[in-house]
C-alpha cells in the first residue's frame, strides 16, 4: 500500500482529497502546514511514497516542503498542486524534474490519474508515454 502525504492548509480541500484517495486503498496521511509536513516526514514508521502540496502555502512554500523531503527522502514522488499557474520559472523547473503539477480545481479522476502515473510511471489508459496534464 503506498503511503502518500497531503501538504494542504484549506481543511475541506485536504479532506476531500484524503477521502478520495483512501477510498482507492492509499495510506493518506496529512499536514496542514510545513511543521506538520516535516513532523510526519520525521515520525512516520513507514516510507512515504508521494508528498502531495499546494504551492501556496503561509510560511514555507510547498516548493521548500518538496526540496527538503527529497534532501531526506530521494525516491519520493512529488505532485504540486495551485490555482496559481503564471510563475514561468517553476514551469521551467517542473519540465526538468519528474514532479507534476495539477491546477485548482480538479476533477477526482483527475487527482486519481496524477497519482497513478507518478507512483507508476503509467498512465490511466496503460500508456506509459503520456504524462497526465491539467
Amino acid at each position: 500500500m503506498e503511503t502518500i502525504l497531503v501538504v494542504e492548509d484549506e481543511d475541506i480541500v485536504r479532506k476531500l482529497i484524503k477521502n478520495v484517495l483512501e477510498s482507492q486503498g492509499y495510506l493518506v496521511l496529512e499536514a496542514s502546514g510545513a511543521r506538520e509536513a516535516t513532523y510526519m516526514r520525521e515520525n512516520h514508521p513507514g516510507s512515504i511514497d508521494l508528498l502531495l502540496t499546494d504551492i501556496v502555502l503561509s510560511g514555507k512554500s510547498g516548493r521548500e516542503i518538496a526540496k527538503e523531503f527529497l534532501d531526506h527522502l530521494p525516491g519520493i514522488r512529488v505532485i504540486y498542486m495551485s490555482g496559481y499557474t503564471g510563475d514561468a520559472t517553476f514551469q521551467a523547473e517542473l519540465e526538468k524534474s519528474n514532479a507534476l503539477f495539477m491546477g485548482k480545481p480538479f476533477s477526482q479522476d483527475f487527482l486519481l490519474k496524477n497519482v497513478r502515473y507518478i507512483l507508476t510511471g503509467v498512465a490511466a489508459d496503460g500508456d506509459s508515454r503520456d504524462r497526465p496534464r491539467a
